[in-house]
């Protein structure tokens, strides 16, 4: 009996190790999600950061005659009111960067917050949605949706930014040098933290004062915007 006692001891301690290692796994699946809401003016800066990121994703939740009225440049349709709405957000690519928007606001929070309990990576959602957007002076477009709308000269990114993540320091290094180059960090909230002007294609740059999180490396030139994203430790 007492043999038995200490057996069942073990397997109910070996079960409890078992089902807390799989808690922490399951937690550092998720150290990196992002869900936040934005105003429009942090969704331009947004915009403009991740402009060259293949993984950014402008989701506009309105019905498709609001859509065709006016929506984001490259904003994808998905319409709030569909019977297979559900489904298709569910269908979504979950490791992609979302910024959801509608016309004022009451239909993009309960969509962000469907995304956010299917655990999706990042999201933002855009505060008062494409009536404010508009209000403010931000750029749209109106018509159906066109592949080709992303600025044509902007193409794939000729920023590598290594180590990543980082702890002091990043090393940057350009595939061409482009003209009238600078380069900005900027954190999640498109904030300028760190601004330097270049002449070379191989740098690096000290972040030890910045705190963790997220950041965004921008190169500006005549040929319009570039960014890539780093992780501080």
């Amino acid at each position: 009996m007492k043999n038995f006692y200490l057996l069942s001891i073990a397997l109910f301690s070996f079960n409890f190790v078992n089902a807390q290692n799989a808690i922490l796994s399951s937690n550092e699946l998720t150290t990196d999600t992002i869900q936040k809401s934005i105003s429009d003016f942090q969704a331009d800066s947004l915009i403009k950061v991740n402009w060259a990121n293949p993984d950014l994703n402008i989701l506009d939740v309105s019905t498709s005659s609001e859509f065709i009225s006016g929506h984001l440049i490259n904003a994808n349709n998905i319409d709030y009111f569909a019977t297979n709405f559900n489904t298709q957000i569910s269908n979504l690519d979950r490791n992609l960067l979302y910024l959801i928007y509608c016309k004022a606001g009451g239909r993009s929070l309960p969509t962000f917050n469907l995304m956010v309990s299917l655990h999706f990576r990042e999201l933002y959602l855009m505060n008062d949605g494409f009536n404010q957007w508009k209000f403010d002076g931000f750029p749209f477009v109106t018509g159906i949706v066109s592949n080709n709308e992303k600025n044509s000269a902007i193409g794939k990114t000729n920023i590598i930014v290594y180590p990543n993540p980082a702890n002091s320091k990043i090393t940057i290094e350009l595939n061409a040098m482009l003209d009238d180059n600078t380069i900005s960090i900027i954190n999640l909230n498109g904030q300028e933290l760190i601004k330097k002007q270049i002449s070379i294609t191989k740098f690096e740059i000290d972040i030890n004062k910045l705190p963790c999180g997220i950041y965004f490396v921008k190169v500006k030139s005549k040929n319009g915007i570039e960014a890539a994203k780093f992780v501080k430790n």
